[in-house]
């Protein structure tokens, strides 16, 4: 997770040297990062939407292009053409979904929810302190906690975690989950052997 001013340096860099600027915020679009997204404070030439563009209901993408990058591939011409085929191309009902999860989005105060969790967020990792731990950055709803040497991780990878280690929940089990109980119901068991 960068900082805004490492971006715009990349910004200024890929201007200079003639280089398209994209970014991927498929995973960090629609204020993950604490803004709508982050192409709002430094803008590409070509920007990636996803999964939450339809708010993971169903698959869908979108990628954004400035005017240069468009008119490089805008014409009759097939040899300028950005010859591409996505899955999910045309998918009226994707589009459908697409276009109400961004009205919710717009109407229903997402940013100030994500304002909150930024700040539940920032209290509750404010104790985090270990020897191993280099950096604890945030922005939004993300969280990056930098570890000093990556062995740290690769130790972390054989540990089951409390959930994987508990028992299954019964299938016949009625009882809602909720984020304090652990393990999440398994909602798509097949219901053949």
């Amino acid at each position: 997770m960068y900082d805004i001013s490492f971006l715009k340096r990349a910004r200024e860099l890929c201007d200079q040297y003639g280089v398209l600027l994209i970014f991927d915020e498929v995973a960090t679009g629609f204020g993950r990062t604490g803004n709508r997204f982050v192409a709002d404070l430094v803008l590409p030439d070509i920007l990636v939407l996803g999964k939450a563009l339809t708010g993971g209901y169903i698959g869908h993408a979108a990628t954004i292009a400035n005017e240069k990058v468009y008119h490089a591939f805008y014409g009759d011409d097939p040899e300028k053409a950005l010859m591409h085929g996505p899955t999910f191309m045309g998918n009226a009902i994707a589009c459908s979904v697409a276009l109400k999860s961004v009205e919710l989005f717009e109407n229903e105060n997402y940013m100030d929810k994500i304002e909150k969790i930024e700040a539940i967020t920032r209290r509750e990792m404010s104790g985090l302190k270990d020897d191993r731990i280099a950096d604890v950055r945030m922005m939004g709803g993300c969280v990056c906690v930098e570890v000093k040497d990556p062995k740290t991780l690769e130790a972390t990878r054989n540990t089951p975690t409390p959930a994987a280690s508990s028992p299954a929940p019964s299938s016949t089990t009625s009882t809602p989950w909720s984020p304090t109980s652990s393990p999440r119901p398994n909602c798509y068991k097949s219901s053949t052997p």
